[in-house]
């Protein structure tokens, strides 16, 4: 309370600055009604939101979990096509083996008919080479004794032309009265 230095006389009077004040208490009695109606109306929102957001984190939560299901699932699917690729891969390489031993197998069959054939052959062409040989000794004892025949008879052929040719020419020279 103000009062004047120079009067004891208050300013306003106090039943004009309580009736203000009682205007001024309504006034923040409805205000605060206001604040208090928009905060259980808020109350309510929020209990909507706080209920939609725990269901979400519900819905959420399981959507996770049926992925986390999912992915699993589609892991052990692809581990067991890993798995049964593996299964075929070793039965193939096994397959593959198995062809691989029977080739070499028919490989050393083959090479031993062939190392066989080789051996034959061998011994054929020593056979032969025996014979070649044998035959070219004979040939060449018999081209000796040709040579040896075949002298001789150059000799007596030498001997037959000398004295034919000494007889002609002993004709010749009675002819022309040499002799």
């Amino acid at each position: 309370m103000a009062f004047s230095a120079r009067r004891f006389e208050t300013e306003t009077p106090v039943e004009e600055r309580t009736i203000r004040l009682e205007e001024r208490v309504d006034t923040i009695q409805s205000d605060v009604a206001e604040i208090k109606s928009d905060i259980r109306r808020l109350d309510g929102k929020i209990d909507t939101v706080k209920d939609s957001v725990e269901t979400l984190r519900l819905e959420v939560k399981d959507g996770f979990a049926a992925n986390d299901r999912r992915i699993a699932d589609f892991e052990s699917r692809v581990d067991k096509r890993f798995a049964e690729a593996d299964l075929r891969a070793a039965a193939f390489e096994a397959r593959v083996d198995k062809r691989f031993a029977e080739s070499d197998l028919r490989a050393a069959a083959f090479e031993a008919r062939v190392d066989k054939r080789f051996a034959e052959a061998d011994l054929r062409a020593a056979t032969f080479e025996t014979g070649l040989e044998k035959r070219f000794a004979d040939s060449e004892s018999r081209i000796d004794k040709a040579f040896s025949d075949l002298k001789l008879a150059r000799v007596w052929d030498r001997v037959w032309y000398l004295t034919s040719m000494g007889g002609t020419l002993l004709l010749v020279a009675r002819a022309f009265k040499w002799v």
